[in-house]
């Protein structure tokens, strides 16, 4: 059993002065509470029922300066308190979530510097830069230079370094101890990455990517067994979203992997090659009718490891360990690699939605 729910308070300002400046202020609180039993070990003979709330603040302002520079900065705080079983009130540090400069440079060109939000597609490669943070945030720090062309379309060159732990901005009540400051992912990650989005056509868009990514310095013991040695790989993909007519819809991304993790002297284990694959494809039906009413089918498919193969066949979802499919099923994939970490997963998914 499994149970989330959450509420919400958003309010936002905008400050116009002589045009072209102006700029937004806004505060967000949302206190969500999450509630499973038996989720993590998929056995009922032992009672682990778990109960905790988030309480998640957000303060942020924007600022336009001229026809070519943007700024932007935010503060964020999530605290917790456990409930069940019943554990002291965790308030927890305040600390950046966003950084960022914006400056367009040249007729066509841009370029985007600092601690950001980086999404791309639907999210399947780009999404998330902290996996272990659940949606406490979903920053990246990064250089994302850009490209116009043609009338709707941009290619963009992006950097990107994560490092486990918060280093690169200050915070506000770090916790004396620096294992206990909150842990983004489980070693520090690296990428470059060049990404196209195509908005050319009336009724299909494309989008294709190549990401170079590092994961390096797992914190935790080579003789773990959940250790992961240094690993380095490439990844190639496209996704398809195509407008067909009558309310009809499909799309569908594919994308391979390669690379190389180092070998484990500690477990005696060698060096061993990466091949992994993902995708999905979905077939969507929207009605002309009351309450909007929306159908979808589809199936997602992430490749696994072959136990017998020294090879690794397990997809790395690189920067999207987030909740793109279930909200609390997250909470299951620890005991195989990591919260969030989606792969070795083939499901089918069926939809329906209306909005009254």
């Amino acid at each position: 059993m499994s149970r989330t729910m959450g509420m919400a308070l958003l309010a936002v300002c905008t400050l116009s002065a002589q045009t072209p400046n102006s700029g937004t202020i806004g505060f967000e609180e949302r206190v969500r509470s999450e509630e499973w039993n038996n989720i993590t070990d998929h056995s009922d003979r032992v009672n682990d029922g778990h109960l905790h709330f988030r309480m998640r603040s957000r303060l942020w302002a924007t600022y336009t300066l001229g026809p070519d520079l943007d700024l932007a900065a935010g503060l964020a705080n999530e605290n917790r308190k456990v409930v069940r079983p019943d554990a002291a009130y965790n308030g927890r540090e305040v600390f950046f979530e966003t950084v960022s400069v914006a400056w367009r440079f040249q007729p066509g060109w841009e370029v985007k510097a600092g601690r950001q939000d980086l999404m791309r597609g639907e999210g399947f490669v780009f999404m998330d830069g902290g996996g272990l943070d659940g949606s406490r945030s979903a920053y990246v720090n990064a250089v994302d230079v850009s490209r116009k062309l043609g009338k709707a379309s941009r290619l963009e060159f992006i950097a990107i370094s994560d490092p486990r732990q918060d280093r690169y901005l200050p915070r506000v009540n770090d916790p004396a101890d620096p294992n206990l400051v909150p842990r983004l992912t489980e070693w520090d990650e690296q990428a470059l990455a060049l990404y196209y989005t195509g908005r050319e056509a009336a009724n299909t868009s494309v989008d294709a990517y190549y990401v170079y990514k590092t994961e390096t310095r797992d914190y935790r013991a080579p003789g773990s067994a959940m250790f992961q040695p240094d690993r380095r790989l490439s990844t190639v993909g496209g996704r398809v979203d195509e407008n067909l007519g009558g309310g009809w819809s499909a799309n569908a991304e594919l994308a391979c992997q390669w690379g190389s993790q180092a070998a484990n002297a500690a477990q005696n284990l060698a060096s061993r090659d990466i091949r992994a694959y993902a995708g999905y494809a979905h077939v969507k039906k929207a009605l002309d009718a009351p309450w909007k009413p929306r159908f979808s089918l589809g199936y997602i498919g992430l490749s696994g490891s072959d136990p017998h193969s020294n090879t690794i066949g397990g997809w790395d979802p690189l920067f999207s360990r987030w909740p793109k499919w279930s909200e609390l099923y997250i909470y299951s994939q620890p005991a195989e690699k990591g919260v969030g970490y989606w792969t070795n997963t083939g499901m089918v998914e069926a939809e329906v939605r209306v909005s009254p």
